[in-house]
């Protein structure tokens, strides 16, 4: 009898304690199998394996900038080169000047707006600023960083000053 009642009570606890841990398998596509462990269902003695597939929102840090304004002087016609960086956000993110007149390539963003961004310079969709500026002058443009979080893009934009001056 203490047998039995022993049997009993050990075969519950195992069931209680496989019923509370979850074992979770990592599948394609952020989705999790969950795997359940027997458990006492009336008239089934078989283990219940279930399939739960659950979406994993990834939580996206916040997409600020890093690069201060003003940007590193230049003059007309020398070469240029300045990375504007950012902190956060979720990848791919991609960054553009907000006044854009034309697009020289598939990488490329090309202005022509005298006070925006300076002619003769192009940005990357990284950020990249190359080229030589065609014209003399105190710039201000502002530049858009977008993210790509799944749960929402992130935009932010902020103004930079760039001086060219004249050629020496």
């Amino acid at each position: 009898m203490k047998t039995n009642r022993f049997r009993l009570i050990v075969s519950m606890l195992v069931i209680a304690i496989l019923s509370i841990i979850s074992l979770y398998a990592i599948t394609e596509g952020q989705e999790y199998k969950k795997q359940i462990a027997p458990g006492i269902v009336p008239g089934n003695k078989d283990f219940i394996n279930k399939d739960i597939k659950r979406e994993m929102t990834p939580i996206c840090a916040e997409l600020s900038f890093k690069s201060t304004s003003p940007l590193p002087s230049t003059s007309t016609y020398a070469d240029y080169k300045y990375q504007i960086e950012i902190n956060g956000g979720y990848p791919p993110v991609i960054i553009y000047p907000e006044s854009i007149y034309t697009s020289t390539s598939d990488r490329e963003y090309a202005y022509d707006n005298p006070n925006g961004f300076p002619i003769g310079l192009t940005m990357s969709k990284s950020g990249l600023i190359t080229g030589q500026a065609f014209y003399a002058h105190n710039y201000n443009f502002t530049v858009v960083a977008k993210d790509s979080c799944p749960s929402g893009p992130q935009k932010i934009k902020k103004t930079f000053g760039l001086n060219v001056n004249p050629k020496p």
